[in-house]
């Protein structure tokens, strides 16, 4: 529990734009997606031992655990966090963070 929380921030990676084939160009680009008043440059998380949960800066009372395993490497890049456990068992972990904004109501 001694971890402190890891929070990133958008930076420029090619190799999301190959594992995200159907995401739309302005995340290619690397601009943050802005639906219903609530952008994809806000999402943060927060991992560690005890695995990651991902965070909203705006809609705070959103918080969605996405693993319970300790966690390896976690990055937030154009709109996808890419995550990977330490137990290596399964691959990177991808999620569009478009997709969670364009779910909420």
């Amino acid at each position: 529990m001694g971890e402190q929380p890891t929070e990133t921030t958008p930076t420029t990676e090619t190799g999301v734009k190959k594992i995200q084939k159907g995401v739309k160009k302005s995340v290619e680009k690397n601009t943050p997606v802005k639906k219903q008043g609530y952008s994809t440059d806000d999402f943060y998380f927060e991992s560690g031992q005890e695995g990651i949960i991902l965070k909203h800066k705006v809609k705070t009372d959103f918080s969605q655990r996405l693993s319970d395993q300790p966690i390896e490497s976690a990055e937030i890049t154009g709109g996808i966090l890419v995550f990977q456990e330490k137990n290596g068992l399964q691959a990177q972990q991808i999620f569009n963070l478009e997709e969670i904004i364009s779910s909420w109501k």
